[in-house]
């Protein structure tokens, strides 16, 4: 800068001697300035970062002199320049967005490679004045001419984010520069009236734009907007809000007042994680992770407030954030506003001024409020809002916040002062593990020996176990034998059932036998009785015989005395006594057969009584055998029933046992494998924790370094005036 000013400065004599000068008193002024902005640049080489100049001269525009008015000019917008980069930097407490200089260089590096590295670009910018955009534009450019000397920025515009303007814009490009390759728009705003000139213009120009919404993705989808760089706008309306609450409540500050968020590049690809078409933002689990949340609960009430922005639709996203995080912080009686300038209510409008936001701020920071959020989006804007942060009202920022030398610089003093304590402490926790490796290294070298031991237990445990399954083996195949016998009992039963039926069958015979036999006993007697009653009537018969003979004899008699008057009669009369000895010799041999009969029903009866006792004796017996057989079959069978739950109940165990068996010893293998795996572990662990703990020492060297040059550049940093 000083060289540049000592150019202006000689530029400006050589105007002088050229045109002349009118008036004595423009030269003595544009002197005065030039001089006060060399005196400042002088200080600023030698680390006087708070300098300011406060007020140049005003230097009167000299008639037909249209150079010499362009240096005074350029003197006062050096002046400005000079002043943002000393300017004091916001003493937020914290700022949550993107880096925007590295959202530039993302997007430089992007369309590198959608154009292949080479070819001529242009760049739509809103207005120059707006800080953050002008570094992605800055970033945008950088990389380009650092990495991509053959891509070529023809042209950057402002178009003051209107959708017409940045359409007009781009329609006049594809004429003006038929070889276009690729145009980065560096807003949210506008990308989607560029990608309709392009589709409209049937160009294969390449869009980066930035931001998500319902048009962008669209484009996006459809693929006339190449790519477009998200910031996760939706926590940078959560988490100031919530940085706010847990300041005021528990005097939380965060480790880095820049809390940067991820920038994601969005493509045809990818958008649907981002974005729902007609449903919107998809607040997916890394942007739920990213968010802050209440360290602790409020005894107390806030109000904070939030200034917004609804000139797009992007800032949505923003508003949305805002109030949920609103609701959240409604359980802690901490109440958070959304107010919204009038002219930030209508869509596309121009940036309110900085004294008019100032004012706007003012008139509601008035009504009781706690704390402020808000884009900052002016340098202007910073000396008051710290004024504020000096009365005791915290500040948060997102999506903006100047970024000057000063402030970078301040930023560095405070990083080193926060790398020499981290390294101090890093030092000593290095030796605290280094002392701590050690112990471990001897506790290894231990636990290494006991692996050993238990790698030799767990093989005889092995060996054990395979032992015991031979034994189970064993108990199995006799379970199995039982198992038969015990099939080969409940059949036999079923035998010995058969058999006592079949014996129980042949005693009802024998029984039917019996009662025939003991019927033949009754019948056989009856005979006995008629033959008995018939000799009585052969003994009738012989008496009437013997009768009849001896009257035969008497008639034979008188016949004899009758003479010849007696003769027929004396021939029936022989005649009968004829019949009576035959009658007589009939019934004696009659007699003689009934006797002989009754003899044999005599021997018959007897032999029957006598075969019926031993038949009964035999039956009854039986029967007792039977009952006895019966008894014993059940007290058997209900002992092979026991038996046979047992053996059931042994197989079943037999079988768990073998399961088990079949575990413990996969589970032994398993051990037998790991304690070889562990013993060669221990073994490598030893080696790896000498290994960490040479490593450890050399971690305390370096962090002794690291202290050293934190110590260096603080040294280095407190050469500048910051305050």
């Amino acid at each position: 800068m000083i060289a540049m000013m000592s150019f202006l400065f000689l530029l400006f004599l050589i105007i002088i001697f050229i045109y002349g000068i009118k008036t004595r008193a423009a030269t003595r002024t544009a002197l005065s300035g030039m001089n006060i902005l060399i005196n400042a640049l002088v200080d600023l080489r030698d680390g006087d970062l708070a300098r300011q100049i406060s007020q140049l001269p005003p230097i009167s525009k000299v008639p037909f002199n249209p150079l010499f008015n362009k240096l005074a000019s350029d003197i006062q917008i050096a002046a400005d320049e000079f002043n943002n980069t000393t300017l004091k930097p916001l003493k937020s407490l914290s700022y949550v967005g993107a880096d925007s200089y590295m959202e530039g260089r993302i997007s430089g590096e992007k369309m590198a490679q959608l154009i292949d590295k080479k070819g001529e670009v242009a760049i739509i910018q809103i207005k120059f004045d707006q800080i953050a955009l002008v570094s992605r534009q800055k970033g945008f450019e950088n990389i380009c001419s650092e990495k991509y000397p053959k891509i070529k920025v023809v042209e950057v515009t402002e178009t003051y984010g209107d959708l017409e303007k940045t359409y007009a814009c781009v329609k006049n490009w594809t004429k003006k520069y038929p070889n276009l390759k690729g145009i980065y728009i560096v807003e949210g705003a506008t990308p989607t009236a560029a990608a309709k000139a392009i589709k409209e213009e049937h160009k294969d120009i390449k869009i980066l734009g930035h931001d998500i919404g319902d048009d962008i993705a669209q484009y996006i989808k459809t693929g006339f907007i190449h790519a477009s760089f998200s910031q996760n706008l939706y926590a940078q309306g959560y988490n100031p809000v919530m940085h706010l609450y847990n300041n005021l409540n528990s005097r939380w500050t965060p480790s880095s007042a820049r809390q940067l968020v991820k920038i994601d590049t969005i493509t045809p690809d990818n958008y649907t994680n981002y974005w729902n078409i007609g449903n919107g933002l998809v607040v997916n689990k890394q942007m739920q992770n990213d968010l802050s949340k209440p360290i602790s609960e409020s005894n107390k009430s806030f109000k904070i407030l939030v200034i917004g922005d609804e000139r797009y639709p992007i800032y949505d996203q923003i508003k949305k954030g805002v109030f949920d995080v609103k609701k959240e912080l409604a359980k802690q009686n901490t109440t958070v506003d959304w107010m919204v300038p009038q002219q930030h209510m209508k869509k596309n409008a121009l940036l309110l001024s900085s004294d008019k936001l100032i004012a706007f701020i003012k008139e509601n920071i008035a009504n009781g409020y706690d704390a402020l959020a808000l884009m900052v989006t002016y340098t202007e804007l910073v000396p008051y809002l710290n004024s504020l942060i000096d009365s005791g009202i915290p500040i948060s920022s997102f999506n903006s916040e100047p970024l000057t030398l000063r402030g970078l610089l301040t930023d560095l003093s405070q990083s080193t002062k926060q790398i020499l304590n981290y390294s101090q402490s890093l030092a000593d926790s290095s030796r605290e593990t280094n002392e701590a490796m050690n112990e471990i290294s001897n506790t290894i070298i231990d636990i290494s020996g006991g692996a050993a031991t238990q790698h030799e237990n767990a093989n005889m445990g092995l060996n054990a176990v395979k032992t015991l399954n031979n034994s189970i083996q064993t108990v199995i195949e006799g379970v199995s034998n039982q198992t038969q016998s015990i099939i080969k009992s409940k059949k036999a039963k079923s035998s010995v059932n058969e058999s006592l039926d079949k014996m129980a069958s042949q005693i009802s015979h024998i029984d039917n036998i019996q009662t025939k036999v003991d019927l033949s006993v009754v019948q056989t007697n009856k005979m006995k009785e008629s033959s008995l009653e018939i000799v009585k009537i052969i003994g009738t018969i012989d008496d009437i015989t013997s009768r009849t003979n001896l009257l035969a004899m008497n008639a034979s008699i008188e016949a004899a005395h009758a003479g010849i008057h007696g003769k027929g009669f004396s021939v029936v009369s022989n005649e009968i006594r004829n019949l009576a000895k035959l009658t007589k010799t009939a019934t004696d041999h009659i007699s003689k057969m009934i006797g002989d009969f009754t003899s044999l029903i005599d021997e018959t009866s007897l032999t029957i009584k006598e075969s019926k006792t031993v038949v009964d004796s035999e039956i009854f017996n039986l029967r007792n055998a039977m009952k006895e057989m019966s008894e014993f079959t059940e007290v058997y069978m209900d002992e092979i029933n026991v038996v046979s739950e047992i053996i059931e109940k042994t197989s079943d165990t037999s079988n768990i046992m073998t399961e088990n068996s079949s575990e413990v010893d996969n589970s032994i293998n398993e051990i037998v494998f790991i304690s070889s795996q562990n013993s060669a572990a221990t073994e490598e662990i030893s080696a790896s924790t000498i290994e960490v703990s040479r490593h450890t020492e050399s971690l305390v060297n370096f962090a002794d370094k690291l202290s050293t040059m934190a110590y260096s550049l603080q040294g280095a940093i407190l050469q500048f005036k910051l305050d």
